[in-house]
């Protein structure tokens, strides 16, 4: 008699997308199950320690599995937006492209702490990539001649040339966040130069690549960078405008929810008017 598998039968039933895309690929979930109940030992630890019944950590996955089971509505919304983003791109690759991100979404469901989040942004960006039809998937972490990789390389299916593309989270800190264009610039930057130099760092040729930001922050905090990169072109030369998400409540039913993963720049048009998380 098998030993259920308490990871995958809850990601079965509450992350159905995720379970398309790795389809017949080889998947090793006793190890996820292992590293899972590893952390959860250590918080069982932290909590006898501290003598309390709460524990403040950085949630992952199953933490919003968890809090979905609780009819959380913020949870609710954010794992929809993961199912319904996924099962657009199961539907746009093709095997061998499933194949190539296995590693991609073992991330996603290994990184036990708000790391999940860099690592599917990276599958929403591979998604409006795709999505757009301009490009196919060609290979991911690929690596440099100085050694170090970018995220993914795309083939244009018009000319056959390839891009590479670099996806860089930046979890936005509210009481950090100011609504001066100078400040946001700055703050800019700070995040944005030091990736490029670092990824650049001991080439002895320039070797072109896109720079795909994502914000990941409040509502309120997002607005701010919607409002500047509504005026402001993004300055750094390579890249791109930061992609965010976030999620809107019709103001009439409290039951219907929009989310979206686009360009800041448009993340709150249409919705001016509605409740926003």
């Amino acid at each position: 008699m098998s030993i259920p598998n308490y990871v995958k039968e809850n990601v079965t039933i509450y992350f159905p997308a995720i379970m398309e895309l790795i389809g017949t690929n080889n998947f090793n979930w006793n190890e996820v199950e292992e590293i899972y109940n590893s952390e959860n030992i250590k918080r069982i630890k932290k909590l006898e320690a501290q003598g309390t019944d709460t524990l403040r950590v950085e949630a992952n996955i199953y933490d919003i599995i968890v809090e979905v089971k609780k009819f959380n509505r913020q949870a609710i919304r954010l794992l929809d937006f993961f199912n319904k983003s996924l099962f657009h791109l199961n539907a746009q690759l093709n095997e061998n492209e499933k194949k190539l991100i296995i590693s991609n979404i073992w991330n996603v469901l290994t990184a036990l702490d708000k790391r999940y989040l860099d690592f599917f942004s990276e599958l929403a960006v591979l998604n409006n990539t795709i999505l757009a039809g301009e490009f196919r998937l060609d290979n991911i972490e690929y690596e440099l001649p100085n050694g170090k990789t970018i995220d993914f390389r795309f083939k244009s299916i018009k000319d056959g040339k390839f891009i590479l593309v670099e996806v860089f989270n930046i979890h936005l800190n509210s009481e950090k966040v100011d609504s001066d264009d100078t400040l946001v610039k700055k703050f800019l930057d700070g995040r944005l130069i030091p990736k490029i130099n670092n990824k650049k760092e001991g080439l002895t040729e320039d070797i072109h690549f896109d720079l795909m930001p994502v914000l990941w922050g409040a509502a309120n905090d997002l607005k701010v960078y919607s409002d500047y990169f509504k005026v402001n072109d993004m300055h750094i030369e390579n890249v791109n405008e930061p992609f965010s998400y976030s999620s809107f409540i019709d103001p009439n039913n409290d039951n219907i929810f929009y989310s979206r993963f686009r360009r800041i720049s448009n993340l709150f048009d249409d919705h001016a008017n509605d409740l926003v998380f």
